[in-house]
C-alpha cells in the first residue's frame, strides 16, 4: 500500500533507493539526472586523459634517467 512517503508510489520499491536524488525511487525513475548518465562520452573521455596522462609521466621518467637528470 503506497503512503505519501513514497518515493515511487505505484511500484513496489521497498528499500526506496533513488540513486540520482531527484526525488523518484529507481523503480520507477525512467529519466537519468546524473550528468555522467546523460552523457555516457564523459567517463571514457576522462580514462583517456588520464591514460595520456600516465603514459606522459613515464615517458618523462625514463627520458630524464637516460639524460642523467634523475638517479
Amino acid at each position: 500500500m503506497p503512503t505519501y512517503a513514497d518515493n515511487c508510489p505505484f511500484i513496489e520499491n521497498i528499500d526506496q533507493q533513488d540513486t540520482d536524488r531527484d526525488g523518484i525511487g529507481d523503480a520507477c525513475d525512467a529519466e537519468e539526472s546524473r550528468f555522467t548518465e546523460r552523457h555516457g562520452w564523459i567517463p571514457w573521455v576522462t580514462f583517456g586523459v588520464v591514460f595520456v596522462a600516465v603514459v606522459g609521466m613515464g615517458y618523462e621518467v625514463i627520458r630524464r634517467k637516460r639524460n642523467g637528470e634523475i638517479a
